[in-house]
């Protein structure tokens, strides 16, 4: 049975960075960070991070409200079965 589960992704852009990184932390999972050089690969990346911990029997939280006006936010999409 699929379960699609959309947690918040809270988004930090490195300007200073050369690479000009993106950085993703997750308030539903204290441990997750993830960076990479786009939005969209770094999006994937902590989706399949995320499906990861959760098949390694994590338990699942509820995904977490943030307020989207005060900080960037990107919302991932995993399927947990």
């Amino acid at each position: 049975m699929f379960q699609f589960l959309t947690y918040p992704m809270l988004v930090a852009e490195d300007v200073h960075d050369s690479e000009h990184r993106f950085t993703f932390t997750s308030p539903d999972f204290a441990s997750l960070q993830i960076s990479g050089p786009t939005i969209v690969g770094t999006a994937r990346a902590a989706g399949r991070a995320i499906t990861e911990t959760l098949a390694e029997g994590t338990p699942v939280p509820a995904p977490t409200a943030v307020d989207s006006t005060r900080q960037r936010v990107v919302y991932v999409v995993v399927d947990h079965r």
